[in-house]
C-alpha cells in the first residue's frame, strides 16, 4: 500500500486542476476518484459527494428531472443529484488528474531506470578499480 498525505495531495491536486472544492482525489497513479453528488444535504455543511473511481464510469446520461445517471461498468446505475454538465466537468477533471499522474510517473520510471544504469555502471567501475590495483601488487 502507499502513504497519503491528504493536504499535500489536495494542494497538488488543487494545482493541477485549477480548482478549489470538490475536488478528486487519488490512491496510486492509476486510481483516481471523482466526487459527484449523490443525495440532497440533510443538515447545513452536510456532505453529499460521493467519489467514484474513474475506471468503473461507463456512462453519464442526461434523466428527464435535469439530473443525471451514473452507469458503472458492473450495469449498476446510480441516479446523481447534479446536471450531467456537472458531472462531465467533474469526469474531466479526474481525467486531467489521471494524465498529470501518469506523465509524473512515467518520469518516475524514467528517473529510476538511470538510476539504475549509473549504480551498474559505479559497481562496473568499482570493479575495474580494483582489478588495476591488484595489477599494481
Amino acid at each position: 500500500c502507499c502513504l497519503i498525505d491528504p493536504r499535500a495531495q489536495k494542494a497538488l491536486v488543487r494545482n493541477l486542476v485549477g480548482k478549489e472544492l470538490a475536488l478528486p482525489f487519488y490512491l496510486a497513479h492509476d486510481r483516481v476518484f471523482i466526487p459527484l453528488k449523490m443525495r440532497q444535504p440533510r443538515a447545513e455543511h452536510d456532505p453529499v459527494y460521493g467519489y467514484v473511481d474513474l475506471n468503473f464510469i461507463a456512462r453519464i446520461e442526461q434523466t428527464p428531472d435535469r439530473r443525471c445517471r451514473l452507469t458503472l461498468t458492473n450495469g449498476i446505475t446510480v441516479d446523481l443529484f447534479c446536471t450531467r454538465d456537472t458531472a462531465i466537468k467533474s469526469r474531466e477533471c479526474g481525467a486531467r488528474l489521471l494524465e498529470s499522474l501518469h506523465a509524473d510517473n512515467k518520469d518516475g520510471d524514467l528517473e529510476a531506470l538511470v538510476l539504475s544504469a549509473v549504480a551498474a555502471i559505479i559497481r562496473k567501475l568499482e570493479l575495474m578499480h580494483q582489478d588495476i590495483e591488484s595489477l599494481k601488487d
